[in-house]
């Protein structure tokens, strides 16, 4: 798990084999988690509660907790993303994109997961580095599918160069709230039909056209759209 160099802790973690897409995201998660943490040799471990000066537990500083919004959350979009109806999963995948939390090859290689920036070149254009920007809206194939769903909506609009203006520029004032609920639905299937497409092209190979993958998107916004009515 590590070693101690100079009365520190240095983590250094080895696997028996690969790791799959799945355990890779916890892996990261996990990385979060322990990046600040710093053992000393000798000292006895603790527990400490963040919430409190003291570092004890309170019933009452756990329902503060409970009740206040979550760090990052207080952003008007997150109360878009989470009051929307889309499955709980996309909701989570869109909130992560928004706050630049997702796999993506710029994140792994800032965090040390791959080390060479040749590994961090977008998997869909081998061009520019992969970020959820680029990925999602930069990328060639990604601007295509945009340009496409667009026209076919019959919207004419500059699109912003990152994920989290680009979402909130779809609650129009002039549209109701069930119109621009359902904006969002199509905008929430096009980043998570883009995302697949990354991972296939990743971990199967192969690539889909801007056609295919609007396609798949629309398809996916209508099952989202008949199981909404279901409920």
């Amino acid at each position: 798990m590590g070693e101690w160099v100079n009365q520190k802790k240095a983590w250094c973690f080895k696997w028996r084999r690969a790791l799959s897409f799945r355990e890779q995201v916890i892996w990261e998660e996990m990385c979060r988690a322990i990046e600040h943490v710093s053992l000393v040799e000798g000292n006895e471990d603790s527990w400490k509660w963040k919430t409190e000066t003291g570092g004890c537990y309170s019933v009452k500083s756990a329902y503060k907790l409970l009740q206040g919004p979550s760090l990052g959350n207080a952003d008007p979009i997150f109360h878009l993303i989470w009051n929307s109806k889309e499955p709980s999963n996309i909701c989570a995948f869109i909130w992560k994109t928004v706050l630049h939390r997702l796999p993506t090859l710029d994140n792994l290689l800032h965090r040390g997961i791959i080390t060479s920036v040749h590994e961090a070149c977008c998997p869909l254009c081998s061009q520019c580095l992969e970020s959820a920007n680029h990925l999602l809206l930069e990328c060639s194939i990604s601007a295509t599918t945009w340009s496409k769903l667009y026209r076919w909506l019959g919207i004419f609009t500059e699109l912003p160069n990152n994920c989290r203006a680009h979402v909130s520029q779809h609650n129009f004032s002039g549209f109701s709230a069930n119109q621009n609920g359902v904006l969002r639905m199509v905008w929430y299937a096009v980043a998570w039909a883009l995302w697949i497409n990354r991972n296939q092209t990743i971990f199967r190979g192969g690539n889909l056209t801007a056609e295919a993958i609007l396609e798949g998107a629309l398809l996916g916004a209508w099952h989202w759209m008949l199981a909404r009515e279901e409920e």
